[in-house]
């Protein structure tokens, strides 16, 4: 399994345009949760702008504290503390170039 994150927008089409795509096994969830203070999922419909704060704050926890991170680094080797970080990062960089887009995220 893994977190899908869309950016959509929508253009008065039929269906939201999206402007970013990008996924990572769920595996790591835990760490995201931590980071966030709350599941990745609970950013599913929120707004692009909205989020930034929370994205910052939890790449800045991440990247601040990797020891405590990559103890939480799953025992099957399906994700890392690493893959985790740069996804929130990830996450984070597409929401500063589209800041009014919604966000969508599946698993």
């Amino acid at each position: 399994m893994s977190h899908d994150v869309y950016l959509q927008i929508d253009t008065g089409g039929k269906e939201p345009v999206t402007v970013f795509s990008s996924n990572y096994t769920s595996n790591v969830s835990g760490m995201w949760a931590e980071a966030l203070g709350y599941p990745l999922s609970e950013l599913d419909r929120r707004r692009a702008e909205d989020a930034i704060p929370e994205l910052r704050r939890a790449a800045w926890q991440m990247a601040n504290n990797p020891e405590k991170y990559q103890a939480m680094n799953p025992p099957n080797g399906c994700g890392n503390y690493e893959g985790a970080r740069d996804y929130l990062v990830e996450i984070l960089n597409a929401c500063l170039n589209h800041p009014k887009t919604t966000i969508s995220v599946s698993r």
